[in-house]
């Protein structure tokens, strides 16, 4: 039986990788050991029929192990993604980390799914920001249609995508709104509550966020380097579910229908056909689809169409691709 170390267990998109594991029939039979930080040590997780205590990571010995899955941050995976693929443990990562490396495969599974393949060059496979996986996913059956030339993405991101802490934020402040109980900002530099946020994470010297040039960029490695891409994010008062606003500019002609009738084909995307129907943030939570809405002609562009996107960022956006890439290279390649 191979045995998986899950680093981050007990984080939110730790937690998500246990749900989607425990739900699949199609997963191989394999061993798991949840592991956390000094902070998760010892909480009880539930995989597979048994309730299992989170290990601290410093005592984890990863050649004991075929395959890690990193769900625990940029910095853990900065600090032992190398100890794992040392130990010749190869490595599954949700972090940004290694997304830009050129050795490493960036990895959208509805997308570029054979991609795994080259996880032999560093032994690590990169999964994509939880905006850039569901956006790709819609946009890769249109470029095939037409080339696309331009994308100008607003998002509307939820607190989870910050982590457990940004949603204790949100309930806390808004338990406060209603009672004035006192409260202290931890994680935003603003109130979340009953407020949007227009930046996440540092700005660059060009204006841009670290969360807006990582969108264009992974979508570019995944997608095609040559498309124009602008960003725009904005941190929103919901616990779960990212939405898009998406703007695209294709090189020939498309019509709605064609774009409708390509992701109808997807059976990762979920299409309405009803003008005055859309899928909001509530809808999306819990689900594996990348749902597409209000999708019509841009009238500003020759060759141009809008449409509302709508996706769970811990499911879709993270845990799913990290389990359905864990579940190719295991069945594949190890």
């Amino acid at each position: 039986m191979k045995k998986i170390a899950l680093v981050g267990a007990a984080g939110n998109v730790g937690r998500k990788i246990v749900e989607i594991i425990n739900e699949r029939d199609s997963f191989p039979d394999v061993s798991i050991t949840p592991i956390g930080s000094m902070r998760s040590q010892g909480e009880k997780i539930h995989i597979k029929g048994h309730d299992l205590a989170v290990v601290h990571i410093d005592t984890i010995d990863f050649s004991h192990y075929d395959l890690a899955i990193f769900a625990a941050g940029s910095k853990a995976a900065q600090d032992y993604v190398p100890k794992a693929t040392q130990a010749g443990c190869p490595v599954v990562d949700c972090s940004s980390f290694y997304r830009m490396d050129p050795k490493v495969p960036l990895v959208v599974p509805p997308v570029n799914l054979k991609d795994v393949e080259r996880y032999t060059e560093k032994k690590i496979i990169s999964s994509a920001n939880c905006i850039a996986s569901p956006i790709t996913t819609v946009l890769a059956p249109l470029h095939q249609i037409a080339p696309i030339d331009r994308v100008v993405l607003s998002t509307y991101q939820s607190v989870s995508g910050a982590g457990k802490d940004a949603m204790n934020e949100l309930m806390h402040q808004t338990k406060a709104f209603y009672t004035t109980m006192p409260y202290q900002r931890k994680v935003f530099p603003k109130d979340i509550a009953f407020n949007v946020l227009p930046m996440i994470d540092v700005v660059h010297p060009n204006g841009n966020t670290g969360e807006e040039t990582k969108i264009a960029l992974e979508i570019k490695k995944v997608l095609d380097r040559n498309i124009s891409i602008a960003v725009q994010s904005v941190r929103v008062p919901v616990f779960i579910s990212h939405c898009v606003s998406v703007f695209v500019e294709f090189s020939g002609a498309i019509t709605p229908d064609q774009a409708k009738d390509a992701l109808r084909l997807s059976p990762h995307v979920t299409v309405i056909d009803d003008m005055k129907n859309y899928y909001s943030a509530l809808d999306a939570a819990g689900e594996d689809q990348v749902f597409v809405s209000r999708l019509r002609y841009d009238p500003s562009v020759e060759n141009g169409l809008i449409f509302w996107t709508a996706s769970d960022n811990l499911r879709r956006g993270a845990a799913l691709d990290a389990v359905e890439i864990a579940e190719h290279l295991l069945t594949k390649y190890l």
